[in-house]
């Protein structure tokens, strides 16, 4: 990897901790709701929104109005929270929100810091200390303990990450977050070989946290339905977006790539030149690609297959993620493309790896 890409890595890692901790849980902050993203700044011509006025200081501020604003500060990065916040711990050295200043304040040393396994540990200790402060807010400790989870997945195995999530929910039960946190856990362990996956998934099906052993046991059905199409061909018939009818039991004989999109989805367009390139080389070798869209626009994805030259059959249902072969097939992650043998049975549930190779070696049997 190369030392931009590494630094960009590390910058949205820690960016992904700030957002995810903090937002997902809630702020004690009245303003952070109505924070505006960076689009409907640009919107609004760089005009100052609420959140700008509200974070200067007003002539007389509470403790808590104070703090409140500190927070953000801290929320959007802004130059001025650490001198802020140094001024507001030297005059409320005990005031409880400290340890909500000092959550940000971890955050912004991570980030600045390049976010190695040195920074990493040491904002994992910060927010242990937060976590551990008897006065510390619910709320502040709960984010902290949401970070840690965030900041521990890096090379954690499924079963480290399990335990992680598993006492994060166990300490607090009522976090918004919990689902979120639990399907991270299944979905670590539902990738890769699907028999290895359905074995584990089995085991956390009867998880003693019933965020997880739900979401298991929803995943492990979609595991077996995956695992009999190994077994006995796939079925899919449909009319494409150009009127084309697709049957694939009219196929067989061929080999069949499925591949599941949408044209929002960036790595799906950045693999698109792949996928024409092999579909001119192989089609006449006996390839056939279908595009299973995942799009709600079908001017905008008629257009788009139209400019890139997509000369392929796709589905479309307008229903996005709700998408029927998606559902269907558990699709809760694009791209993904299906790779189908001459029998019709499903031969590769993770196509994308080594592709020209495959087809190559399909194609020659």
């Amino acid at each position: 990897m190369s030392r931009v890409a590494k630094k960009s890595e590390l910058y949205c890692f820690a960016l992904a901790v700030a957002c995810i901790a903090y937002l997902t849980v809630g702020t004690t902050s009245a303003h952070a709701a109505d924070a505006p993203t960076k689009t409907e700044k640009a919107d609004k011509d760089d005009k100052p929104s609420k959140d700008e006025k509200d974070a200067k200081p007003e002539k007389t501020e509470t403790p808590d109005q104070w703090a409140k604003r500190i927070e953000l500060l801290g929320m959007r990065g802004d130059d001025s929270f650490a001198k802020e916040k140094a001024d507001f711990i030297a005059k409320n050295p005990d005031h409880p929100a400290r340890w909500s200043l000092r959550f940000f304040e971890i955050l912004h040393d991570f980030k600045g810091r390049g976010g190695d396994e040195a920074a990493v540990k040491a904002a994992k200790d910060g927010m242990a200390e937060i976590m551990a402060a008897k006065d510390a807010d619910a709320t502040v400790r709960e984010r902290s303990s949401m970070a840690v989870v965030q900041l521990s997945m890096r090379g954690a195995s499924p079963e480290e990450l399990t335990k992680l999530v598993s006492d994060h929910i166990a300490a607090f039960p009522d976090s918004k977050a919990n689902g979120q946190l639990a399907n991270m856990v299944v979905s670590s362990v539902a990738r890769g070989d699907k028999a290895k996956a359905a074995a584990a998934l089995e085991k956390l099906s009867k998880s003693d946290v019933k965020e997880i052993a739900q979401i298991a046991e929803k995943k492990l059905a979609q595991i077996k339905v995956l695992l009999d199409l190994q077994k006995s061909p796939l079925e899919m018939k449909f009319t494409a977006i150009d009127s084309r009818e697709v049957d694939l039991e009219k196929l067989r004989g061929k080999v069949v790539l499925v591949d599941f999109w949408a044209t929002w989805c960036g790595p799906c367009v950045a693999g698109l030149p792949e996928v024409i390139e092999l579909n001119e080389k192989y089609h006449d070798k006996g390839l056939e690609v279908i595009g299973i869209s995942f799009d709600s626009n079908k001017d905008r994805l008629e257009k788009f297959v139209e400019d890139k030259k997509m000369a392929w059959p796709q589905y479309f249902d307008g229903k996005q993620w709700e998408n029927v072969y998606g559902r269907k097939y558990g699709i809760d992650a694009i791209p993904c493309m299906w790779l189908i043998g001459k029998d019709g049975k499903v031969i590769d549930f993770d196509a994308r790896q080594d592709l020209p190779k495959k087809l190559a070696k399909l194609l020659d049997e």
